[in-house]
């Protein structure tokens, strides 16, 4: 499996559990406002090093989660601010841009020692 982005969580906002609660987690680099860090899980990650593919995985501390969807903005908002919506809903389409859908369900606690990683499945 080949890994095109890591990072360390850093951060996690008061607010990301309840944004669990719904299965979602949003994701951005340090450079976040304060606003955006209240509902954010923060991460010192830079650039996707290739393009975050539906099929790809998106994994925390090793528990692995497929891609079923890349808005047309997720690489984009990834490179630019390290940031994705990922809604762990099942879905296979979504209206929003910056969203990232995943299999149902988030399986693992997220901490800030926690490891993030985008990686091909092949």
């Amino acid at each position: 499996m080949s890994v095109y982005f890591e990072a360390d969580v850093t951060t996690i906002g008061p607010e990301v559990e309840l944004m669990l609660e719904d299965n979602i987690l949003i994701l951005f680099n340090e450079s976040a406002t304060e606003d955006l860090k209240e509902i954010s899980v923060i991460h010192n990650g830079t650039t996707v090093s290739e393009m975050i593919e539906t099929g790809d995985e998106f994994v925390i501390d090793g528990t692995p989660y497929k891609i079923l969807f890349v808005g047309s903005k997720v690489n984009e908002t990834m490179n630019d601010l390290g940031h994705a919506t990922l809604q762990f809903n099942g879905e296979s389409e979504s209206d929003m841009p910056g969203t990232v859908c995943l299999e149902d369900g988030i399986r693992n606690e997220i901490a800030s020692s926690s490891k993030l990683q985008f990686r091909k499945n092949s």
